[in-house]
């Protein structure tokens, strides 16, 4: 599939989400889902085949025989709560921070198995032994669709920092820190990883 076709396809799902988003005024949550919805067909026509490929992989595929597995790996900071947002838009169900309890697993595998597309992240998943374990515990009939972000613990702890400062009063800043030095050191993502997020760019420089 090409990009423009990639593009067209997607439009027309988006497109077709949003009249159903609409219809369901004025909840705050469906106004909110709204705005994501429009964030996307933005997106769509500033993507990089690079971008669009990745972004591919949350689409829905009906062809599919069983449940799709998606998971976003990167470090603390880089945007995959923000990526996983996209797949749940087109109707995945979200397992975030899925490594606070493994034996979720358990269950991303039934409901999968039984046709329902999944998307799950951790920064745990930065480790291949980590990626190995997952795969054993879901089963090899169940193949991971992994979206990997680009190792920048850089621009990670900017992004930790802008993230304490404007939501997370509750937010372990330290610790963020530490486990994006660990984990950085051992991450190998691949050439077509995505860029990590960069927070407001004003108020990244006012917290380093």
């Amino acid at each position: 599939m090409s990009v423009d076709q990639f593009r067209t396809t997607e439009m027309q799902q988006l497109q077709s989400q949003l009249k159903v988003l609409h219809s369901e005024l004025p909840t705050c949550p469906t106004l909110r889902d709204i705005d994501g919805v429009k964030d996307q067909m933005e997106q769509l026509y500033t993507m990089t085949p690079s971008d669009y490929l990745n972004r591919a992989v949350c689409r829905v595929n009906p062809s599919q025989g069983k449940g799709h597995v998606v998971a976003m790996v990167g470090l603390p900071g880089s945007g995959k709560s923000t990526k996983q947002g996209e797949c749940t838009a087109l109707g995945y169900t979200e397992y975030d921070d899925i490594g606070k309890n493994w034996d979720q697993l358990h269950q991303v595998r039934a409901e999968a198995s039984s046709g329902t597309n999944i998307v799950m992240s951790d920064i745990m998943l930065t480790q291949e032994a980590e990626k190995l374990k997952t795969q054993e515990r879901l089963g090899p009939k169940l193949p991971v669709n992994y979206v990997h972000f680009e190792n920048n613990p850089k621009q990670c702890e900017r992004n930790a920092r802008f993230r304490k400062q404007t939501n997370g009063a509750e937010r372990n800043l330290d610790w963020e820190i530490h486990l994006i030095n660990q984990l950085s050191a051992n991450y190998r993502p691949p050439a077509n990883a995505l860029p990590v997020f960069v927070a407001p760019t004003a108020d990244n420089e006012s917290t380093t």
